[in-house]
């Protein structure tokens, strides 16, 4: 089982969505943690769940 995400990406100083992933890796995740790392980017994990890796 491997985690995905649904990510959203908000722009605090304008109160925009600059980036949503519905249904992002964990790879994916830290990708986009070291892209936005500054502080006025707001990350939330909308959403997690387990999606079966044998399929």
């Amino acid at each position: 089982m491997s985690p995905r995400y649904e990510i959203t990406v908000w722009d605090i100083s304008a109160g925009d969505v600059v980036r949503k992933e519905r249904s992002a890796t964990e790879e994916e995740l830290r990708q986009i943690e070291e892209i936005f790392d500054d502080p006025w980017h707001d990350i939330v994990i909308d959403d997690q769940w387990e999606v079966d890796d044998e399929n």
